[in-house]
């Protein structure tokens, strides 16, 4: 098995975070046994993701002698920030990538002469890497270890005296984030005091500025909603040093946690505000999950405007909201522009100390703005969002730089020497394209509907009438309405312009003519579009997420038990990739009387013990947009035995007026067009055709799964199911989430899908206003993803992408 040492620098929490976002992208990739050796607060943050590695090992990366016996066999070294590491690799000839986000600082008298000069002497020669570590400083150092590393990697564009150190010239990969999914628990404010630890700021002195931290984060509750939660963390070293009264002095809406680097992103995808000091992790994390981040006071000033390429008074702080912050009060995001050493700037924060309380009152009126305007909070989010694209190019890097690494163990065949590891095996037929290998397809495709005679037929003829707009019932809506009544059996069919819409109407229908309470709660599966949720809340009701067991998709028991226990008299059941529930039954689940509505935007074709999903409630609403049994690009529709129903849907879709000046309920246009219904038309009336191909497809992909690691969902016993999407789970022991697999396919140029989210994950779609718990879909949503079905996949294409299973499969498998 290949052997890859792993290590970061030791000051702070941001250099092993990115070295963990690269593991997290490896197993694909650079498949092997990753071992972190390091000290400081690299090792602790390695501790607490330890399930990442093979083994975790205390070693002082400084004690180049102790550095060579650990590299002794290795056959990578990836290392983050600590170039003693990267020149004893060089001395034994293992092959490293190096990664850097610092300035480049050494003194001008190291030449870039002077530098390849270093780099000679000590590729193969241990003596002279001893001696070249103890005497160069560590910023020395830097420039010599982007020398030796076979492949260097910059988080910005290429700096000129590096760029000079050809041939090994660095290469500048963007952000480096550790994705995660957002936690279950996560707080309204994080605040984050990073690493916050090094050797140029004493422990007394990072305890110290934990305390002002803690004035600070008091000052800021006050403001807050009384439920409004406020997490403050760091590095356990200095939080578990916080004196008692410091801490007793916290109101009781805020919890000291300390976390390691997977549960800080966690914790960060589902907040609702961040409030760090100036660090590039934290920045590149928050933009990655669109988490506005708001900067504290900075405790040593370590990053500098030019490693960021970012103006910080542009980017960040409250000072630059729309709140009542006088525009004379300066702000304590202080960056250090000079040299200086970072001990000075610590004393100079510190000095800072009086005007804590004051600061702790501005950013509170900041971030309770932003929690109390969703649309301000999501601006400001996508404006650093926008500033990390212009200065990182994004935040992929990891992933670049494991493509790369795995190109260094094991070269595609033709490629030039390029240092140690080239006489490695050449890669077999199997190897995936994210590894060096041939992409399945030349070039990516596009799923497009599959248009024939019939829709072109009808298009022609509402064209050729001039007569586009449905107002009063066009004669292709009716149409339309005519072949879904015959498809489904429903005794009223209502066109609309989406199947959003469609949800909203019957929503609000089951509201004005059910008498439902939808702001008492609305239960819908958590396994869902977002668009279900939205309708929820567009129609005034509060959604409320229930937990869904992945084999069956059916929401858990106990869920449906809870919601009713919660207030919720509607259950939205969701039927999705077509695959039918039993509705009545679940909605009787919650609780007596509760009432029905069924989003069959996916199940349009599926039908559950003789009858057509959407007609066991009040109301079912169907979808034609892209990908659907159907196609029109956009549309929906309401179906319903209820005449009442059906009624008020179409006084709702044409402003809620039932004749001229007659309004029955304020409402909106959710009318469609002729031209979409001419098309919808054209794909219903060919639905026996369209259905064939998808079942044909979707029992090819059964035939080769069987047997495999990957787990596909069983479509329920006597069901008619219409295969909108064809999800697969990928297993534990492969030890990565979907996303992951979902790149790696995409690198095939085959068309994949990346699965739901999952709607309890959303802070803005959940009653609560954070995620919601439902741990049996945590357990499983995260590694679905879908295959793709349908008329625009051809046997061919089909064929193509089991073919990029089965490399990604091998490579995970050998």
């Amino acid at each position: 098995m290949t052997r890859i040492v792993a290590t970061a620098e030791p000051y702070g929490f941001g250099p092993v975070a990115k070295l963990i976002g690269i593991v997290r992208a490896a197993p694909l990739a650079v498949p092997g046994r990753w071992e972190f050796v390091g000290h400081g607060s690299a090792l602790t943050a390695a501790r607490a993701a330890a399930d990442r590695f093979g083994s975790v090992t205390e070693l002082d990366t400084s004690d180049a002698a102790a550095v060579l016996e650990v590299l002794r066999g290795a056959d990578l070294l990836v290392d983050v920030m600590e170039p003693t590491a990267v020149v004893c690799a060089a001395a034994l000839g293992v092959p490293v990538g190096y990664v850097d986000s610092l300035p480049h600082v050494w003194r001008p008298e190291l030449t870039v002469r002077r530098i390849a000069a270093l780099a000679d002497a000590v590729r193969g020669d241990e003596r002279a890497a001893l001696r070249v570590c103890a005497e160069l400083a560590p910023h020395d150092l830097q420039a010599v270890a982007h020398a030796l590393a076979e492949r260097s990697y910059l988080q910005q564009g290429p700096n000129p005296p590096l760029s000079a150190l050809t041939p090994r010239r660095p290469v500048p990969v963007g952000g480096i984030v550790s994705r995660v999914r957002p936690g279950a628990d996560s707080p309204d404010v994080l605040v984050s005091l990073s690493g916050q630890r090094s050797a140029l700021v004493p422990l007394e002195a990072a305890v110290r500025y934990a305390e002002l931290a803690a004035r600070l984060v008091r000052g800021c509750a006050g403001h807050l909603p009384p439920d409004g939660s406020i997490w403050l963390t760091g590095n356990p070293e200095v939080l578990d040093r916080l004196p008692a009264e410091a801490l007793a002095a916290l109101p009781g809406t805020v919890r000291v946690r300390p976390l390691g680097p997977d549960a800080m992103s966690a914790a960060l995808a589902g907040a609702g505000v961040v409030l760090a000091p100036p660090g590039l992790t934290t920045y590149l994390e928050c933009a990655d999950q669109r988490v506005p981040l708001l900067l504290l006071p900075d405790q040593h000033a370590g990053h500098r405007i030019n490693r960021r390429q970012i103006d910080p008074d542009d980017a960040f702080g409250p000072w630059n909201l729309d709140t009542p912050v006088p525009p004379a009060v300066p702000s304590f995001a202080e960056i250090i522009t000079d040299t200086g050493e970072l001990a000075a700037a610590t004393g100079r924060v510190l000095g800072d100390a009086a005007r804590v309380a004051d600061a702790g009152e501005l950013f509170g009126a900041a971030v309770a703005g932003l929690l109390r305007s969703p649309t301000a909070r999501d601006a400001l989010a996508e404006r650093q969002c926008r500033q990390v694209a212009a200065a990182f190019g994004g935040t992929d890097g990891a992933r670049a730089i494991v493509r790369d690494l795995a190109r260094l163990l094991d070269p595609p065949p033709g490629a030039r020497p390029d240092g140690p590891g080239t006489d490695r095996p050449r890669p077999d037929r199997l190897r995936p394209a994210v590894a060096g290998g041939t992409p399945v397809r030349a070039e990516p495709v596009v799923l497009r509907p599959k248009l024939k005679e019939a829709e072109r037929r009808h298009v022609a003829a509402v064209l050729d009438s001039g007569e586009l707009s449905a107002v009063g019932g066009g004669r292709f809506v009716r149409a339309l309405e005519d072949a879904v009544r015959a498809v489904t059996g429903a005794r009223h069919a209502v066109a609309v312009s989406s199947g959003t819409a469609a949800l909203h109407i019957a929503l609000r229908a089951a509201a004005e003519v059910a008498g439902a309470p939808l702001a008492a709660g609305v239960a819908l599966p958590t396994h869902t579009f977002a668009a279900s949720a939205n309708a929820v809340l567009a129609a005034g009701g509060a959604p409320l997420p229930l937990d869904v067991d992945g084999r069956t998709l059916r929401p858990v028991d106990g869920a449906l038990k809870q919601a009713g226990a919660d207030g919720a008299r509607v259950l939205l059941c969701v039927h999705m990739y077509g695959v039918p529930l039993p509705a009545a039954g679940l909605a009787a689940a919650v609780g007596p009387g509760t009432l029905l509505v069924e989003d069959c935007a996916q199940a349009l074709g599926s039908w559950l013990d003789g009858r057509h999903v959407g007609l066991a409630g009040l109301a079912g609403t169907l979808s034609f947009s892209s990908e659907k049994a159907a196609s029109s690009g956009e549309g929906g529709m309401v179906i319903t035995d209820d005449e009442s129903v059906a009624d008020y849907a179409r006084a709702f879709r044409d402003n809620g007026m039932t004749g001229w000046n007659q309004l029955r309920t304020p409402a909106l246009n959710h009318r469609m067009t002729e031209l979409q219904a001419a098309v919808a038309l054209g794909q219903v009336e060919r639905l026996p055709e369209l259905q064939a191909a998808r079942d044909a497809v979707a029992a090819r992909y059964a035939e080769r799964l069987a047997g495999t690691a990957l787990e596909a969902v069983p479509p329920p016993a006597g069901a008619r199911f219409s295969w909108a999407k064809y999800p697969v789970r990928v297993p534990d022991s492969w030890g990565v989430d979907a996303d992951d697999v979902v790149a790696a396919l995409r690198a095939e140029n085959v068309p994949i899908q990346a699965g739901y989210r999952g709607m309890h994950g959303y802070r803005r779609l959940s009653r609560a206003g954070r995620p919601a718990h439902c741990p049996v879909a945590d357990g499983w949503q995260p590694r679905t993803f879908h295959l793709p079905t349908g008329p625009a996949v051809s046997t061919a294409l089909a064929g193509e992408v089991l073919a990029a299973l089965e490399k990604i499969t091998h490579w995970f498998d050998r």
